[in-house]
C-alpha cells in the first residue's frame, strides 16, 4: 500500500497541473500514465471516483460550481438564465445549471449546489402546513 501511494504523490504535481491547463501533450501524458497505473494496480473500479474527483478539481479551479435545478415544469430559456443568475449573486461563483423536471413537487424549484439543498417547493411548503396543522 506505502509503495503504491509513494507513486500517487509523484504523480499528484501532474493531476493539479492537468487541472489547471498545461498543454495537450503534457495531458495525454498524464492520461496515459493514469490509465496504466490503473490497470496495473487492478482500479478499474475506481475510475468513475477518479472522473469526479478531476472534474471537481478543474470545476473548482475554474470558479464554477455545479448546481441541479428541479422544476416541476420545463423552464423556458429566460427562466433558466434568471436562476442562473440568482444562483451566481447568491453563491458568489458561475454556477453550471444541470435542470432536471420532477412534476410531484407540484410547483416552485428546488436547487441543488454540492451536499446543500434549496428547496422552494410547493410540496415542502404544503408538508410543512401539513404537519402545523397536526401539531395544532
Amino acid at each position: 500500500m506505502a509503495q503504491g501511494l509513494g507513486r500517487l504523490r509523484g504523480k499528484s504535481a501532474v493531476v493539479t497541473g492537468a487541472a489547471f491547463g498545461i498543454g495537450r501533450a503534457t495531458a495525454e501524458a498524464f492520461a496515459r500514465e493514469g490509465a496504466r497505473l490503473i490497470a496495473t494496480d487492478r482500479r478499474a473500479n475506481a475510475l468513475p471516483s477518479i472522473i469526479a474527483a478531476f472534474e471537481a478539481l478543474s470545476a473548482a479551479h475554474r470558479g464554477v460550481v455545479a448546481a441541479e435545478v428541479t422544476t416541476a415544469i420545463k423552464l423556458t430559456a429566460a427562466q433558466a438564465k434568471g436562476v442562473k443568475a440568482a444562483l451566481a449573486q447568491a453563491l458568489g461563483k458561475d454556477p453550471e445549471i444541470t435542470t432536471r423536471v420532477d412534476p410531484t413537487i407540484l410547483g416552485g424549484l428546488k436547487v441543488k449546489v454540492g451536499s446543500r439543498l434549496f428547496d422552494a417547493s410547493l410540496r415542502s411548503k404544503l408538508d410543512s402546513l401539513k404537519f402545523a396543522l397536526k401539531r395544532a
